[in-house]
């Protein structure tokens, strides 16, 4: 992501949380609106999804900050932050795989050539 920004995945005993650091602006917070986008992706997809049980573990940040963009099934979705649309994806960008190249967490790490 630009800058120092970067995203990571929380398990919680009721889920997983996607969570948006900014380390320069000291800023924490929810990478998108989870149950928002749970409701309307279920709604576009047909399938059933909640906000703490979403049907991905990775995504991308569009470079306005606006979306995000995740393989759900055999689909790519793009979906706005807070949840009030998602689409497929006509032109989807590479989604980074779980947990990153090292193993750790979120979108930081992401693009590094795989062997």
């Amino acid at each position: 992501m630009d800058g120092d920004r970067f995203w990571y995945r929380n398990t919680t005993a009721e889920g997983s949380e996607f969570v948006l650091v900014d380390p320069s602006t000291r800023t924490r917070e929810p990478a998108f609106d989870h149950a928002k986008l749970a409701a309307t992706l279920s709604s576009a997809s047909g399938g059933k999804y909640d906000g703490t049980h979403l049907p991905f573990q990775s995504f991308t940040l569009s470079a306005d900050s606006l979306s995000v963009s995740f393989t759900a099934g055999d689909k790519s979705w793009k979906c706005d932050r807070q949840g009030v649309a998602c689409a497929i994806d006509p032109n989807p960008a590479p989604v980074p795989p779980a947990g990153g190249a090292r193993g750790g967490r979120g979108g930081r790490v992401w693009p590094i050539l795989w062997c």
